[in-house]
């Protein structure tokens, strides 16, 4: 897939695909990445880079603006075991620490899948811990400027 495409959803979000993962583009100016694993930092924003650099969308002022915003929300751990799990999904932690255990299901029968939230209110009190202030992203004008 060359360059931007536009989704057949109602939300009419832009979908960018490569080697690293997708992106997903929507109208009020939010970038969902999803990074194939093994997932990091660097890999998101090498994402980011590609579908903003090689369409020229953005500037490297504009790009090293847009790479201060970006914010890692969650994550899957699978960890694969020898026989096939009882399905089994266990949310006692979702609340208070944003951490949800999956067993046995479909796309993973024979694995224990870990789900992992960043809440906002603990990445706030992570930025004011390390001196950093939180803004939440600006939403960019129709012509896609700030």
């Amino acid at each position: 897939m060359a360059g931007w495409v536009l989704t057949r959803s109602r939300n009419k979000a832009l979908l960018w695909k490569d080697q690293l993962g997708r992106m997903r583009w929507f109208e009020t100016g939010l970038v969902e990445l999803y990074v194939r694993k093994p997932a990091n930092r660097g890999k998101a924003a090498q994402l980011f880079c590609n579908g903003f650099t090689q369409t020229e969308i953005l500037g490297l002022k504009q790009l090293d603006e847009c790479l201060a915003t970006l914010r890692i929300r969650g994550a899957h751990a699978v960890f694969e075991t020898r026989e096939r799990l009882p399905y089994r999904k266990i949310t006692l932690f979702k609340g208070t620490h944003g951490v949800t255990v999956i067993t046995g299901d479909r796309s993973h029968p024979h694995a224990v899948e870990v789900i992992f939230e960043y809440q906002e209110q603990l990445q706030r009190l992570d930025d004011l811990l390390t001196g950093e202030r939180f803004e939440p992203p600006k939403r960019l004008g129709e012509d896609y400027s700030r």
